[in-house]
């Protein structure tokens, strides 16, 4: 199956289902997300996919706050493209890959999540590269 950010036409059900499935849960009624919301959670880049999404709208429901949704979601993976070219000499990819999950954790004052979420990586990928490299 395709990851959640190449299936933008599925978030607005999932939404629905995931806002529905937690209301009935916590017993709550949750209130609508504004057009503006919406469209963030559909311009996201969703690293995480579903389980993320339903993360999300979970905390939503249950703090019922538009805002608390939103945080963290303002940055694009695109946005920050342009940032940094290749070097015309070429580059050594694992030495670079260490050193950025390196200064992350720097970054993030060794709070893996945060760096995790820095890097526009799963934590699990993250975690993952940090072994392959030994900064554990």
């Amino acid at each position: 199956m395709p990851p959640l950010r190449e299936r933008k036409e599925d978030i607005p059900r999932l939404i629905e289902h995931f806002t529905t499935l937690n209301a009935k849960r916590y017993q709550c009624q949750p209130s609508k997300l504004n057009s503006d919301v919406l469209k963030a959670l559909l311009d996201y880049h969703w690293a995480g996919n579903v389980r993320e999404l339903a993360n999300r709208i979970e905390r939503f429901v249950l703090l019922d706050d538009q805002q608390e949704l939103l945080q963290g979601l303002n940055s694009s993976p695109n946005a920050n493209s342009s940032i940094f070219t290749l070097p015309s000499e070429g580059l050594n990819w694992e030495a670079f890959e260490k050193q950025c999950l390196s200064d992350a954790l720097k970054q993030n004052h060794g709070n893996k999540t945060k760096a995790a979420k820095f890097l526009q990586l799963g934590y699990k990928a993250f975690l993952y590269r940090l072994d392959k490299y030994q900064l554990t």
